[in-house]
């Protein structure tokens, strides 16, 4: 058998070749143990802050965001403000054309003071209603009685003049028989005389012939003077029985006036009765005309309140004519001129509050760790040397794929599992400076939640 081993070659001994090898062996430990340090130096930390935190890059900036609008149709007189302005709350916006809004305001004034003269008719209407009805009454039964007394005393009256009628016609009568009876006596002693003033003549001739005494002259003289007396006494007592017959006939007519003047106190009496029952009749309806006065005025108030109610209403439509900022905030889209028609619900501008947070969309298989309350530090792209500090508010129960206009329908067709996304909400702390770092709804974020404290 030969020797294999190998030839050493004149320009390589084989004590300098071990002593590179040991060399290079050592450097090479040396830069294996420098990168394990450098690796244990930088990539623990890294290591460590990964494990403790869960941060993502579909994080956005968000804000309310306020639209603008009219209650109220109209045209647009004037617009007080301009895009990207800011504004506080309250300030005047726009204004919509008012004249026809003032008519109407006028009008709804005029309505509600009559409807408050109404009102007030109505109450005092009331008010007589209950007097008389507590009055009313005791007074209409008192005029009844009165005029009841009246009547009965007319008609008592009325009979005592008719009495009195009957017994001056019957006086009548009796002067008239007397006066007749005077007049006949008138005419016997007429008779009577004339016979005695002739024997008186003849015994005159007969005693101057002497063929009689002149007692018998006597006795006839006697018997002549008796019968002219006696017939002027009749005739006397015959026109006092005539005066008699004229007192009792005016007696007559004035027992006939009397009769009248009580007649017409009876039918004065008959309707003041009459009145005084339709009086009393009246004020027995008292109650019932209470409650129709009080319905009345409760129809009267009823139409104040409407007419309050119209009046209102009037002035809310001419205090919307001035659109106000509900909000402070800054304007955007900015899409109103004068002139131009506004419709009610029209969006005519927006306004940006200056209240921002940030939404991350979170992948499911992080929300593990995430808690309400957790610290965050948000990166923001538009200030990429500015950190902000901040906090979990809430976690969306929901996906953001289940809230989407069209979610999917898992059921149907082929289905690929996708991991899903979870909106967190989380907020500034503190808020930060507007004024400095312009910060506003749809700016990119990156924010990154310290879960180490769970």
């Amino acid at each position: 058998m030969t020797n294999s081993a190998p030839q050493r070659t004149p320009d390589a001994p084989a004590p300098e070749r071990k002593a590179g090898s040991s060399k290079r062996r050592i450097a090479l430990l040396v830069l294996v143990g420098l990168a394990v340090a450098a690796g244990l130096f930088f990539g623990l930390p890294a290591w460590l802050h990964a494990r403790n935190h869960e941060s993502t890059n579909d994080a956005f900036v968000e804000g309310h965001v306020v639209p603008v609008s009219t209650r109220i149709p109209g045209h647009v007189v004037a617009v007080h403000v301009d895009s990207n302005r800011a504004v506080a709350q309250g300030d005047l916006l726009l204004e919509l054309d008012p004249a026809d809004h003032r008519a109407n305001l006028k009008a709804a004034r005029a309505a509600l003071a009559a409807a408050k003269t109404r009102q007030e008719a109505a109450g005092v209407a009331v008010e007589l209603a209950e007097v008389a009805a507590s009055t009313g009454l005791e007074a209409a039964e008192a005029g009844v009685r009165e005029a009841q007394a009246r009547r009965a005393a007319a008609a008592t009256g009325v009979k005592t003049a008719e009495s009195e009628l009957a017994q001056a016609r019957v006086q009548v009568d009796v002067a008239v028989a007397a006066a007749e009876e005077a007049v006949a006596d008138v005419a016997a002693k007429a008779a009577s005389a004339e016979q005695d003033r002739a024997d008186l003549a003849r015994a005159t001739k007969m005693v101057e012939s002497r063929s009689s005494p002149a007692q018998v002259l006597d006795h006839a003289r006697t018997a002549a003077d008796r019968s002219a007396a006696e017939l002027e006494a009749e005739g006397k007592h015959a026109v006092a029985e005539k005066a008699r017959v004229e007192q009792a006939r005016a007696a007559v007519a004035v027992a006939e006036s009397v009769r009248s003047q009580v007649k017409s106190e009876q039918e004065s009496a008959d309707a003041f009765l009459a009145e005084a029952t339709a009086r009393r009749d009246a004020a027995q309806a008292g109650p019932k005309q209470v409650a129709a006065a009080n319905a009345a005025l409760q129809t009267a108030v009823a139409e104040v309140d409407r007419a309050q109610a119209a009046v209102e209403t009037q002035e809310l439509l001419l205090a919307y004519t001035e659109v106000r900022a509900p909000v402070a905030g800054w304007v955007t889209k900015k899409g109103v001129e004068v002139g131009q028609y506004a419709q009610p619900g029209q969006a005519l501008l927006t306004l940006v509050p200056a209240d921002v947070w940030v939404v991350a969309n979170f992948k499911e298989t992080q929300l593990a760790r995430i808690r309400p309350g957790q610290p965050v530090v948000v990166a923001v792209d538009a200030w990429p040397d500015r950190k902000f500090a901040a906090r979990v508010d809430s976690v969306q129960r929901g996906t953001g794929s289940r809230f989407s206009l069209l979610p999917p329908e898992n059921a149907t067709g082929n289905y690929v599992k996708v991991v899903q996304r979870v909106p967190v909400k989380i907020v500034f702390d503190p808020p930060p400076d507007l004024e400095r770092f312009l910060l506003v709804p749809g700016m990119s974020v990156v924010p990154e939640v310290d879960v180490s404290g769970r």
